[in-house]
């Protein structure tokens, strides 16, 4: 039996409309295929945003159904730069960006989050706050301050030192800061939108911001 990591030859379709199918080298132990035919989910999830239907062919998106059901779930729950994106999915393992196929099981497999869509599916019973980045989300709830009462009470420099490097880690503009978001959502009942909901006051509901590795959900 021949090395399941060695380079071999997959068939491929050249094209959409191409059901001959011919043999391509390929070199990594797994790789992408293209279904010679549109899949029953790939038709469905395409098609579960008006914002996808202008879309040019070709075009590449992440739908992710998980996020669509927790979105659906988190509103029956609380009842009472945004856009699509393209091809994201990426690996990473030792803070390095590594092939998602890079050592499976070991490596970290991620991709950005369109909030739109989130939004969207949430349903008219809910208003969505923000997003904000988690820099400015951590700022305003003053995580600085805490920062600096940990450092007061840590024991020795070496804990100081740890407690200094991953509060900057998070708040991190051209890292964390800037990579994740932060979505609020509350209830309709209220007119959350007239309050001023804490720290999503200065945000409008369908603001720019866009292209978030992840998404942390707040819940009023």
């Amino acid at each position: 039996m021949a090395d399941a990591c060695s380079a071999g030859s997959v068939p491929l379709p050249t094209s959409s409309t191409d059901t001959t199918l011919k043999l391509h080298t390929v070199s990594s132990c797994w790789t992408h295929v293209l279904s010679p035919t549109p899949t029953t989910t790939s038709t469905l999830l395409g098609n579960i945003s008006p914002r996808f239907v202008n879309l040019p062919m070709g075009s590449h998106i992440e739908v992710s159904s998980v996020g669509i059901k927790s979105a659906q779930s988190i509103t029956d729950l609380i009842r009472g730069n945004e856009h699509a994106v393209g091809n994201s999915l990426q690996g990473f393992k030792d803070h390095k960006i590594v092939d998602i196929f890079h050592h499976p099981g070991e490596s970290n497999i991620t991709a950005n989050v369109d909030f739109v869509l989130l939004k969207e599916s949430l349903g008219s019973q809910v208003t969505p706050l923000g997003t904000l980045r988690q820099e400015e989300f951590l700022n305003c709830l003053g995580i600085q301050l805490r920062a600096a009462s940990l450092i007061r009470s840590a024991m020795n420099a070496e804990r100081r030192k740890v407690i200094e490097g991953g509060v900057n880690r998070l708040v991190d503009p051209l890292g964390m800061g800037s990579q994740y978001a932060v979505l609020g959502i509350t209830s309709k009942k209220g007119g959350p939108r007239d309050q001023g909901v804490w720290p999503f006051v200065d945000v409008e509901v369908n603001g720019s911001q866009s292209d978030f590795r992840y998404i942390h959900l707040g819940m009023d």
